[in-house]
């Protein structure tokens, strides 16, 4: 019998879930660490893709813009997973643009992100994705990897580290890992994200 997960209530936590409806058995091994801050903890409710068949689940970067304008310089806030070389950009679709970050300046209130090209509208509160490849505003911009489960609990990034999956419930999509709905096309419909606070 495989070992389930199980979630320990502690006070000050905000939950992320209000309900708990399937988490795959099992467990997923990460299918790669490279290139994201490793011995850091993925919070529960961070986006995943999970491979049932290979058993493994494929990390999503995203971050949020702390403030700024459409500059070369990304004002990003803390706790993203990115790192020098990313391809990021602010939109899918047409009309958008996506370019490599060359270095990644840590900061207190904000890491700074120098990128070649300015990426239109980054402002206050804009989702940063990494991109599947740079990108002029004459090209399609596409996430990298859509995520199909949610992180079930908190997990250190790690070599050989375990993720539960979480692909029915409710979720507040306030408190999940940021994104846009590009990143979420490939939720099961089981996995409902609530506008609640």
């Amino acid at each position: 019998m495989a070992l389930q997960p199980v979630l320990t209530e502690t006070s000050g936590r905000i939950p992320v879930f209000s309900k708990i409806l399937e988490v795959l058995t099992g467990g997923f091994s990460f299918a790669s660490v490279s290139g994201f801050n490793t011995n850091v903890i993925l919070p529960a409710g961070s986006l995943i893709k999970v491979d049932e068949a290979a058993r493994t689940a494929t990390l999503i970067k995203t971050g949020v813009i702390y403030s700024g304008t459409s500059t070369t310089s990304l004002k990003v806030t803390p706790g993203h997973h990115f790192a020098a070389g990313d391809v990021v950009a602010l939109g899918t679709g047409t009309g958008k643009s996506a370019h490599s970050i060359s270095t990644i300046t840590e900061g207190t209130d904000y890491d700074t992100f120098t990128i070649a090209t300015a990426i239109e509208g980054s402002t206050g509160g804009a989702v940063l994705f990494e991109a599947s490849a740079i990108a002029t505003a004459s090209q399609e911009v596409a996430v990298k990897t859509v995520a199909n489960a949610l992180t079930y609990l908190p997990v250190t990034i790690e070599a050989g580290g375990f993720v539960s999956a979480l692909v029915r419930g409710t979720a507040y999509k306030n408190r999940i890992q940021a994104n846009n709905s590009a990143h979420l096309a490939d939720l099961p419909e089981g996995l409902y994200l609530s506008e609640s606070y």
